[in-house]
């Protein structure tokens, strides 16, 4: 079932929470370390505010915020671990060209390049056991449908059951005229076949599809595809190593067997904050400029009314 507005707030909070927690972290572990090894002064905070926006640079485009239950907590923490890497080495570049990492004391910023990552990983394992015992966590999890019955599909069925963590409810199968459905387990749900995918998925009976066909069923995919392109679940394709030459689609993983996303949001919901945040300062910066040449209008304007003109 598709997601109400109250569970889309909730679920857009922890997605908005996780990076803001991130960006308090690399400024807070800033402060900690510069006032136990040195001394808190200015330029500590303006190289901690100028590594955030590197930061989430990085993450945005390696999907570190993207579905992070999907990934698992191990695949999450080693992209962080990694993304981390990447930006202390882009901080230390900018600061040796410009002459100025003489000004921060090496033990402060050693221990922050260390200590971040290590509590921003915590952060994740606390947030994630916080869903699992929350009461709210079964009303916020995703349903998935599987559509094919083949071994592929069967394998993605029980990493979903296996690895609750991720939030994904499987609801079932829907079966294809090319593939049998005697490797369905007897505890998987056979829910129909693709006529009545179409017509669920229209009715909003869940929120993602995932395509397990093998690549000989190319003209099966392109018609899920096309029958799918204007509803609002979310379709992903689970290919085999044949088929992902042909997409130019983002990857992912569900558990380990990789996917690859063909419909979907391009904005998370932290994505959606920062073009909320760019349209309003786009708005101001247009009004401050506006404001300029309507102040010299306005007052020979009215002083023409009056009869002054």
């Amino acid at each position: 079932m598709q997601e109400t507005k109250t569970e889309k707030i909730v679920r857009s909070l922890f997605s908005i929470a996780l990076p803001m927690g991130d960006m308090a972290l690399i400024i807070g572990i800033m402060f900690a370390t510069s006032s136990i090894f040195y001394t808190w002064e200015s330029h500590y905070l303006w190289g901690a505010i100028a590594t955030i926006p590197v930061f989430f640079l990085a993450a945005k485009y390696y999907g570190l915020y993207s579905r992070p239950a999907e990934k698992g907590l191990a695949g999450e923490v080693l992209l962080l671990f990694q993304l981390w890497t990447l930006v202390i080495m882009a901080v230390l570049f900018i600061a040796y060209v410009l002459k100025i990492s003489e000004m921060y004391s090496r033990a402060a910023i050693l221990v922050w390049f260390t200590a971040t990552p290590i509590f921003m990983s915590w952060v994740r394992l606390i947030a994630r056991i916080a869903r699992r015992v929350s009461p709210a966590s079964k009303q916020y999890r995703r349903h998935v449908v599987i559509l094919g019955t083949g071994k592929l599909g069967v394998q993605l069925a029980e990493k979903i059951r296996a690895r609750p963590e991720m939030g994904l409810t499987l609801l079932g199968f829907y079966s294809v005229k090319s593939q049998s459905t005697d490797l369905l387990p007897p505890n998987f749900k056979l829910i129909g076949d693709m006529k009545s995918l179409t017509s669920d998925s229209y009715r909003s009976e869940y929120d993602t599809v995932f395509i397990t066909l093998p690549r000989l069923d190319g003209k099966t995919i392109r018609e899920v595809i096309y029958d799918l392109a204007d509803s609002r679940v979310r379709l992903v394709l689970v290919p085999d190593t044949f088929t992902l030459h042909l997409l130019d689609s983002k990857l992912t993983d569900i558990g380990g067997i990789p996917c690859a996303s063909v419909y979907d949001s391009p904005l998370d919901d932290f994505g959606r904050l920062l073009k909320r945040c760019k349209d309003l300062l786009f708005s101001i910066a247009i009004l401050t400029l506006m404001a300029i040449p309507m102040a010299l209008i306005a007052p020979p304007s009215t002083l023409t009314k009056v009869g002054f003109g």
